[in-house]
């Protein structure tokens, strides 16, 4: 926060009369100045740590404490006794108030008052993940302990007592339990003391600021030394700490003044590595406008949460750049529109959730291309038309959610390929929508409540046989490594269906049998008859169906 005070002196003569007036001024700058953020503190694990001797001086006899900073935990291992010390004091008798990470990427608070009684908040599993930086802050108003995670509230509890000892050190990346260390294997940046409780949105603007004195603050390392073995106290109050082993780091949670350079991408007034960001967590912050599509550069993002936020406007085509992405989450998070043809690209990702927003239009048959996929949830949203047969092109599927959209149709006889469990709604459910019977066998009894009304015709035709040999384009082509061929029986008939090279070699019989009058549709995953995948380049499909002959080509890419 940014304050400039002042006063102006003026005279005026009134008949023989000489006047003084005076006007005061103050301007309060509602927005925190940007931090100038240049270096953080590197830590291995084994016995690196910032101290700074009596520390619990700063907070004796406060009734109210606040902790925050910047971590970046490495530890994949986090179980007992290697558990992470983040910043606070430990001395397990009347003054602990620190922040420490648990086993399953917990975050323990705790605060221990004089008559050593203690009180803990420990959040929920997975709240913070390796190779990823967070804030945190741990706050006590003198009634509640709270733990906030990137400027969200995880946890709380009822608190109360003060801590009056004055000689315990605050230590930076190790906290002490009996003869045991907890050292961090990670990186610290931008640690606060303060002897007040900050606010959940004085914890959000403060997150990324450059204090310099605001009210409450009594301790402030900000890290920007770059060199040598003294962490500053910035805020002024001479509370400087010694660094033990850590050493200097460039990289850091986020760059100041709001420009990044090249080689980062801005999203949301932050900068962050184009190179070294792999996971984005951004669930649940209150973000606002719509996803940037600078978002797209961030190529080696293999986790992306925007869940739980108040985006709007679509979401970018350049996601489909994220080639690299295994996770992505944009569940309740306001987006809307279309699904972009350009999902199709994110071949490696296993979950996807668009679930509980405001997508409109048909779910694009590039889904299709995501077979490595195990979670599908696109439920709850204004998605109209048909479910693509490339569905059941997904056959690692455990999880298919397409639940309360306008879908209409038939439903894809394909789908019965997927190994789900039919009749658990949390594995299977496209209730609540328009589909039209007759059902595919596999799910017949499971397709949950259906707005039929429209569905007379849909059935009618369903019911009704094809008028004349048919095959059609193979869709996608050209294609990787997935492809559907349809055809149509107007009547039965012996089939074969078989895929040859260009030297008109036989690559692959796909169907060879009798078949009955109807609808057909087969899936080719680019393997031979030995099931070895086969090389990219043109091939034929040739179908003989009683005296119906037919050839067409299509195009295999890798």
């Amino acid at each position: 926060m940014v304050f400039l005070c002042g006063m102006i002196v003026g005279i005026f003569q009134l008949g023989m009369e000489i006047r003084f007036f005076y006007i005061t001024f103050i301007i309060l700058s509602i927005y925190p100045v940007k931090a100038q953020n240049s270096y953080s503190l590197n830590f291995d694990g084994e016995a690196d740590y910032v101290e700074v001797p009596y520390g619990s001086a700063m907070i004796a006899n406060a009734g109210q404490i606040t902790l925050c900073g910047w971590v970046y935990p490495r530890n994949t291992n986090s179980g007992w006794p290697d558990f992470d010390a983040f910043f606070g004091f430990r001395n397990e008798s009347d003054a602990d108030f620190y922040l420490l990470q648990l086993d399953n990427y917990k975050v323990e608070g705790r605060l221990r008052v004089t008559e050593n009684v203690a009180y803990t908040v420990v959040t929920a599993a997975e709240s913070n993940r390796p190779d990823t930086w967070y804030h945190l802050a741990l706050t006590y108003d003198g009634a509640n302990l709270f733990v906030y995670i990137n400027g969200i509230e995880a946890g709380s509890t009822e608190a109360s007592g003060q801590i009056i000892n004055e000689n315990v050190s605050l230590t930076i990346g190790r906290l002490v339990f009996q003869t045991t260390n907890f050292d961090l294997d990670g990186q610290a940046d931008e640690v606060s003391l303060w002897n007040i409780a900050l606010t959940e949105q004085q914890i959000q603007d403060y997150m990324y600021a450059d204090l310099t004195g605001e009210a409450g603050l009594v301790g402030y390392w900000n890290f920007n030394e770059g060199t040598g073995d003294i962490a500053n106290d910035a805020g002024g109050n001479d509370n400087d700490g010694l660094i033990n082993g850590a050493v200097w780091s460039t990289d850091i949670p986020f760059t100041g003044g709001g420009q990044c350079d090249s080689s980062e991408v801005e999203l949301w007034n932050q900068c962050y590595s184009i190179e070294n960001t792999t996971e984005l967590d951004l669930s649940n912050r209150g973000l606002t406008g719509e996803i940037p599509p600078e978002i797209g550069n961030l190529t080696n993002l293999t986790f992306l949460d925007l869940q739980w936020n108040d985006l709007t406007g679509s979401i970018p085509t350049e996601l489909g750049n994220l080639t690299n992405l295994a996770w992505l989450s944009l569940y309740f998070s306001g987006v809307t529109g279309l699904i972009p043809a350009e999902i199709g690209n994110l071949a490696n990702l296993t979950h996807l959730d668009l679930q509980w927003n405001g997508l409109t239009g048909p779910i694009p048959p590039e889904i299709g291309y995501l077979t490595n996929l195990i979670n599908l949830g696109l439920g709850t949203n204004e998605l109209t038309g048909p479910i693509p047969a490339e569905i059941g092109n997904l056959t690692n599927l455990t999880s298919l959610r397409l639940n309360s959209n306008s879908l209409t149709g038939a439903i894809p006889v394909s789908i019965c390929g997927l190994d789900l469990n039919w009749s658990s709604s949390s594995d299977f459910n496209i209730s609540n929508n328009q589909l039209c019977p007759p059902y595919p066998s596999c799910i017949e009894n499971y397709a949950g409540e259906q707005d039929t009304y429209n569905c007379t015709q849909a059935a009618i035709t369903d019911e009704t046989f094809p008028i004349t040999y048919s095959l059609y384009n193979a869709y996608p082509n050209p294609f990787n490594p997935f492809t559907t061929l349809r055809y149509d029986l107007p009547e039965d008939a012996m089939v074969n269906i078989t895929i040859y090279d260009m030297m008109g070699r036989n690559v692959k019989t796909m169907v060879n049998s009798q078949q009955n009058a109807g609808f057909k549709s087969i899936h080719w995953d680019a393997t031979n008859d030995a099931g070895i995948p086969v090389s990219a380049g043109m091939y034929f499909y040739a179908i003989q169906a009683s005296y119906f002959h037919l050839v067409k080509k299509m195009i295999l890419l890798k």
